[in-house]
């Protein structure tokens, strides 16, 4: 029937985006990661080349700036490399037109907890298009191990 594996699929992957949204949350609480202490992510690097590459995306999505060069860093800096290597064209900045300029470094655990439901479930369907004969259980652990990699989270929270 199909409307009762519809309603598996579904529950699966609500089972999913919270099981990864509890353990982000946990990882921001024991980090005391703003909503959970005062630590922002994007400030690693001193916010000298992370929160700039984002403020510059905000003020393209807003009309103050061109995508591929931005006068407001460095005396005149082209961001070609910087905005396609760190996938900082993507869908998921368009979360930019949401917010506020200022709230920029305080919304990163919001943008990067977006980032990484959307990377959970994109993997979920390709392992379960992949492997249709994979157990939930099996699958959930992989895409939770993958989500949670040294890997995803060092490179996702070095750009945002």
């Amino acid at each position: 029937t199909v409307i009762k594996k519809n309603r598996k699929t579904i529950l699966q992957a609500v089972v999913l985006l919270l099981s990864i949204t509890t353990g982000w949350s946990i990882i921001l609480l024991i980090k005391g990661i703003y909503p959970f202490g005062g630590k922002s992510i994007c400030s690693g690097d001193m916010m000298e080349q992370v929160m700039p590459l984002y403020a510059h995306v905000w003020d393209f999505l807003h009309g103050r700036s061109a995508l591929f060069f931005d006068w407001t860093t460095g005396l005149g800096n082209n961001l070609t490399g910087s905005l396609w290597h760190f996938s900082i064209i993507s869908p998921s900045s368009l979360f930019f037109l949401l917010i506020s300029r200022d709230y920029i470094e305080r919304s990163m655990f919001l943008f990067l907890g977006i980032r990484y439901l959307i990377t959970g479930l994109v993997f979920w369907i390709v392992l379960k298009k992949w492997f249709p004969d994979l157990s939930y259980a099996i699958s959930l652990a992989a895409v939770i191990l993958y989500v949670f990699q040294p890997f995803c989270m060092q490179y996702y929270l070095m750009p945002g």
